[in-house]
């Protein structure tokens, strides 16, 4: 492929882009981190309040945490793999001496391959980054049905437990969606590679009267 006669442009575009998916990447980790954080507040808070029905509540406002930073987290997931996508097909293969998106993305298909011939608890070691964040959502979502069982001596009332079955299923709706990051990604490669294809989009819209003359 020729080199693009722009390379400025596709210079800045590629810093400008790099720049928000380490933001995107660097707010996962501020929601990891909020998500603790809150979690050990609202088992704190609700512990230390002598009141049956404050400990019948803990676990609905847990979850009221959880719903929305599970969303966050997942949104911010795609956002990269929406623009890493973009970065390798558009961008990276148009410059040379530009690949590290392309080649982190190959490298780590590559690692996964290896460690299918690690014992497992070489695997454990090295579980996936957004499987962990999986399995840590489920742990606090699992804390927040315990939480109010236990403060509350298995005392829960039918309306609380229904009201709490809302944000539990907006929490397993997005680690279902975390859990397709993989597809998710390759559905961006696919509409990338059709833009790059099919150059129609540049085309400016038509305007219906000069369409009707003509």
């Amino acid at each position: 492929m020729s080199e693009p006669q722009n390379t400025d442009y596709l210079i800045d575009e590629y810093r400008t882009l790099r720049e928000e998916l380490m933001l995107h990447m660097k707010q996962e980790w501020q929601v990891i981190g909020a998500s603790a954080t809150l979690a050990f507040v609202v088992v704190g808070v609700f512990a230390k309040i002598d009141d049956p029905v404050a400990y019948q509540l803990s676990g609905l406002a847990l979850q009221m945490l959880l719903a929305p930073l599970s969303m966050i987290y997942t949104h911010e997931s795609f956002a990269i793999a929406k623009i890493a996508s973009f970065l390798q097909k558009n961008v990276e293969r148009e410059l040379t001496g530009l690949s590290w998106t392309t080649q982190h993305i190959v490298a780590l298909s590559r690692f996964a391959e290896r460690e299918k011939e690690h014992s497992w608890h070489e695997r454990v070691s090295n579980v996936p980054i957004r499987l962990a964040v999986i399995l840590y959502f489920s742990l606090l979502l699992v804390l927040s049905w315990a939480l109010p069982f236990y403060l509350a001596e298995g005392i829960l009332p039918l309306s609380i437990a229904l009201a709490m079955c809302v944000p539990t299923v907006m929490v397993i709706f997005n680690l279902l969606k975390l859990k397709a990051y993989n597809e998710h990604r390759s559905e961006w490669d696919s509409i990338w590679e059709e833009l790059s294809e099919d150059q129609s989009w540049k085309e400016p819209p038509r305007n219906p009267s000069q369409s009707e003359k003509s």
